[in-house]
């Protein structure tokens, strides 16, 4: 299977997931117009627009994530990663915020606690390495701007 079949069946996954869930989980009283009709008054809303964007923000992370593993031909997390979860954990944060959605509020808090740790780690790593007079990065350790652009 090569990676344009996998992004086409994910595409057509993603679609049909994110189309079925609002009326599954609206139950079936409100399956009727009064579902898509919020819906689609709420993507005119800014603040809609700005959820979105931190859910895509987010989202980057699997994308670029997914894209430097199959360049390099084996799982790789790469440090971009943990700022693109940091950046999208914080909007969502905001986001959140705004819709007084406690549960939303508490996972990002945590979240952001995690993200920011995993950065902490990787750098006090590099600092260590290059007070050992090796170089900072490990090779192949992290994501090059040839992975990002190629």
């Amino acid at each position: 299977m090569n990676i344009h079949s996998m992004k086409k069946q994910f595409i057509h996954a993603a679609l049909f997931v994110g189309l079925m869930s609002g009326p599954i989980m609206a139950g079936p009283t409100q399956i009727d117009g009064q579902w898509k009709d919020e819906l689609w008054n709420n993507i005119y809303d800014p603040w809609f627009i700005f959820g979105m964007g931190a859910q895509g923000l987010f989202f980057l992370r699997f994308i670029i994530q997914w894209i430097v593993s199959e360049k390099k031909k084996r799982s790789t997390i790469p440090v971009i990663f943990w700022y693109l979860s940091l950046a999208g954990a914080a909007a969502t944060f905001v986001y959140a915020v705004h819709e007084a959605q406690p549960v939303f509020i508490l996972a990002q808090i945590l979240a952001c606690v995690i993200y920011i740790r995993n950065l902490m780690l990787i750098y006090q790593r590099d600092s260590s390495r290059k007070r050992a007079g090796l170089p900072a990065q490990e090779p192949d350790s992290s994501i090059s701007e040839e992975d990002l652009l190629d």
